[in-house]
């Protein structure tokens, strides 16, 4: 009966992980998008020549 608990806690915890690593990706990927169109932003800014 013991061997069985663990198992399930065992699955558990790797959804809970797995769950996780796929919300901190996400949210990495998002940032990586904002930051990286504001960068261009800026970019076409300082390269703007006036005339």
């Amino acid at each position: 009966m013991k061997l069985q608990k663990r198992k399930g806690q065992t699955m558990i915890e790797f959804a809970i992980m797995a769950a996780m690593f796929l919300l901190v990706t996400i949210t990495l990927i998002g940032f990586l998008a904002v930051f990286s169109e504001w960068g261009t932003r800026i970019l076409r800014l300082v390269g703007l020549k006036y005339p």
